[in-house]
């Protein structure tokens, strides 16, 4: 299912809605949460950034569910173009290749060391215990 997305007209029909309720939504302050998002603020800094509450912000993306697609899309602006940017350089660099390997697929790549021993596992239950008895002085 193709998701749909907002046109910036859409974006002028919700601020200039003859509402009483929206009087804080002006193209400045929905520009400035978009900007915001796009950098990859959370809700927070981005309602920060406009000057408005979460409250305010929450009820705006309920009332208006093509405004909150629209802020999803710019959250994942940066992600896309970190993503393009290390794909980019993995192309370049034997080393940034293996790194990316070895965090995307740890279990095929990473380098996995496995110890087993009694001793071992005996000296870590004494250490634990130590550990224990020192929370409880």
């Amino acid at each position: 299912m193709k998701k749909k997305e907002i046109r910036k007209n859409q974006v002028e029909e919700i601020v200039n809605a003859d509402d009483k309720s929206n009087w804080k939504m002006t193209d400045d302050v929905v520009g400035k949460l978009e900007y915001a998002f796009a950098i990859d603020c959370n809700i927070t800094e981005a309602c920060a950034y406009a000057d408005i509450s979460r409250d305010t912000y929450y009820e705006w993306i309920q009332r208006f569910p093509l405004l909150s697609d629209r802020f999803e899309q710019l959250r994942n602006n940066p992600v896309l173009l970190a993503k393009d940017c290390v794909t980019k350089g993995v192309r370049k660099d034997p080393d940034l290749a293996l790194r990316y390997l070895k965090l995307k697929r740890p279990k095929e790549f990473s380098e996995v060391v496995q110890i087993e021993s009694k001793n071992l596992h005996i000296h870590l239950i004494e250490e634990l215990g130590k550990i224990g008895n020192e929370d409880e002085t």
